[in-house]
């Protein structure tokens, strides 16, 4: 803070013994020891202001760069776009994406459609309308073995 020296600081102690005297100094150096302190506070403080104002400037300029460089992007990309038929295009988008969803649900609806034949691996509705599980599926199998056993002999 001040550019003192120990030289300066012991003279400032003899000068202030002679005036104040031995009986107050005690106090007075306290006091002094207060308001130095408060001071210093005051001064770190200030200079953290000042800082956080400086920076605060920096950060705004930045940012005004970036809202120049952002505008002159947004000129391009409008100069871009009225030079293409964007209509057309969003257009052609639709249209294809309609086609193919409409391809898409025709598919879908194909292969719901029950079939008549079901192989006996394949779970699912028999004609009886039951819904077949694996221990009818092997009962079956096994049912279709022994027959092919019978006609083989």
């Amino acid at each position: 803070m001040f550019d003192m020296g120990f030289t300066e600081v012991v003279l400032i102690g003899v000068v202030a013994l002679v005036v104040i005297g031995p009986e107050r100094l005690p106090g007075v150096a306290v006091t002094v020891g207060k308001y130095v302190g408060r001071l210093k506070r005051f001064m770190t403080n200030v200079r953290a202001d000042v800082e956080s104002e400086l920076k605060t400037d920096e950060i705004r300029k930045l940012l005004a760069a970036q809202q120049e460089e952002l505008s002159s992007l947004k000129d391009v990309v409008s100069e871009a776009s009225k030079g293409l038929d964007v209509s057309g295009v969003a257009k052609s988008i639709d249209d294809s994406m309609s086609s193919a969803l409409g391809e898409l649900e025709t598919e879908v609806t194909v292969e719901k459609e029950p079939t008549l034949e079901q192989s006996p691996a394949e779970p699912g509705v028999s004609l009886s309308g039951k819904n077949t599980t694996e221990s009818d599926l092997s009962e079956a199998s096994s049912g279709i073995m022994t027959e092919k056993n019978k006609d083989a002999s």
